[in-house]
């Protein structure tokens, strides 16, 4: 017959996909009429927004544009510098077989690259390389078995597992707006590059709400209409507040920020400055770290149980760690001077795994836009500075790990033919492992058929023997065999050591209720 039970409802957490990829996108675009034909490309630099993200069925939709910046050399006999800004809007499906529509979806989206080709002084192609960072969660309530109703004499082993719990999930759009001022002493005249970074991520958790802060770090190069270059930057802070009831302190958080859009456009001339309004979609999702404690084998001495499992995949050992990198370099830059820009880029290149530590190898690109003394001309120059890290983990098996890495903090200093380099990186790694549990889905109980049996058994232990295991198998119980052997440890038997099995007392047997 079928039992009744009592069950708890939890929320399971599980990855169903995820997928690193990294894409091409380029396009052809006309240079307007306004501007003067194109010699040769200087620098290029760029933005990725995101307008939008969607699971269908077996795919991921991403759609989104590149805000390009190309610095290029004009015709002139002065070798004039001019700019260019445009855009490319793409859509890009990825292939996920296992997703569906109802699934939530976790995006990172980096500008790996970018370059331009000129085709002819009125056209360019921009070539971008994008890596898209994709993970697929599916939650889903599942119910526990805690207590079977109706029965006595019920013989349970349970075991405690710690799981990661989704609490809840959340998303929030902000804008970032600020105003820049430039020098007063020179006229704007274009854009000629421009970086926006989200940088300095952190969260707090209080009332019911996730607090979301970081900082949108812009750097602009421009060119005034005296034809200097000169640069100016800021750190507009960023803020969202994200309804996620029932968190507590001790929750977990995962948030993500992807930039949406951004505009960057000079004020009146009157007013040297420039504005910028960044828009920033931030998505989070909170755990919590949680025993459960679930029942892993049962048999009831009085009658015959039979029952069936099912597994179920989640989470567990969910870890957010961060390292501080220091980079201290001294450069040679002798063939270097008048440097008017130093553009700085991390990148992770290789990971290790085990001795309960991750270890990082990675480097630091510099890209240093000089102005030559030989050819009056404004040249780039590529310097690469490795590093290595370690982070130490208790996980020490099977185990997963999300990366990223940014620059918090630079300066250069450049004194004669040596420039000094000082730069921390935040090193973040989401460390996680994935589990089965194995739960009792449905319980049949049927009356014991009694069969003849002798009132003790002797029986001497085998490798890989339990008190369970054999109680289970002589149909009586742990209690019975410490009482009747006078064993002080449960949990302690030796291999070859004789027991006494006592046939369970039939005056004890109870009736299904």
């Amino acid at each position: 017959m079928t039992v009744d039970t009592q069950k708890e409802k939890i929320c399971i957490n599980k990855i169903v996909e995820e997928k690193n990829e990294i894409v091409t996108i380029e396009g052809d675009q006309i240079v307007p009429d306004v501007k003067p034909d194109v010699i040769a490309s200087i620098n290029t630099s760029g933005n990725i927004c995101i307008y939008k993200k969607e699971i269908l069925d077996g795919r991921v939709r991403i759609d989104g544009s590149i805000d390009a910046y190309v610095m290029y050399l004009t015709e002139s006999e002065d070798s004039l510098v001019r700019g260019l800004n445009t855009s490319i809007d793409f859509t890009h499906m990825m292939d996920m077989p296992n997703c569906t529509s109802d699934m939530n979806l976790e995006l990172d989206a980096a500008l790996k690259g970018i370059d331009c080709k000129v085709l002819n002084g009125r056209k360019i192609n921009l070539k971008t390389n994008i890596e898209f960072k994709v993970k697929i969660y599916e939650n889903k309530d599942e119910e526990i078995i805690r207590q079977i109703v109706g029965v006595e004499n019920i013989q349970k082993q349970n075991k405690v597992l710690q799981i990661n719990s989704l609490v809840g999930m959340g998303n929030t759009k902000v804008v970032a707006k600020d105003t820049l001022s430039i020098d007063e002493g020179c006229n704007f005249g274009e854009i000629l590059k421009a970086n926006c970074n989200i940088t300095n991520k952190e969260y707090k958790m209080s009332y019911n709400k996730i607090l979301a802060k970081a900082d949108a770090s812009v750097r602009i190069m421009y060119l005034t209409e005296e034809n200097t270059i000169k640069t100016v930057s800021s750190q507009i802070p960023v803020m969202g507040f994200i309804d996620v009831p029932d968190i507590s302190e001790e929750n977990i958080c995962d948030i993500n920020y992807l930039l949406k859009n951004i505009i960057i456009k000079p004020n009146s001339a009157g007013e040297h400055s420039i504005m910028i309004e960044a828009e920033i979609d931030i998505d989070a999702r909170a755990y919590d770290t949680k025993d459960i404690e679930i029942i892993d084998d049962l048999y009831n001495p009085d009658c015959d149980i039979e029952f069936t499992t099912k597994d179920i995949e989640t989470l567990t050992q969910k870890n957010n760690c961060n390292e501080v990198v220091d980079i201290n370099e001294n450069i040679n830059i002798n063939e270097i001077q008048n440097i008017l820009d130093i553009e700085a880029n991390s990148t992770i290149t290789n990971i290790n795994m085990g001795n309960d530590k991750i270890i990082y190898e990675g480097e630091i690109s510099l890209k240093i836009l000089f102005e030559s003394n030989t050819s009056s001309r404004i040249e780039t120059k590529q310097i690469d500075i490795p590093f290595n890290k370690q982070i130490s983990t208790n996980v020490t098996s099977n185990i997963k790990v999300s990366n990223n890495i940014e620059i918090t903090k630079q300066s250069f200093n450049a004194n004669g033919s040596n420039l000094e380099i000082k730069m921390e990186l935040n090193l973040m790694a989401s460390i996680y492992k994935t589990t089965t549990l194995r739960i009792i889905d449905t319980l049949q109980i049927e009356e014991y058929k009694k069969t003849n049996r002798c009132g003790m058994t002797i029986y001497f232990v085998k490798k890989e023997d339990t008190l369970w295991n054999i109680a289970k198998r002589f149909r009586t119980t742990v209690d019975e065999i410490v009482r009747v052997n006078e064993l002080q440890d449960e949990n302690k038997i030796e291999i070859g050591q004789q027991l006494f099995i006592p046939n369970y007392n039939s005056n004890q047997r109870r009736k299904l209720a």
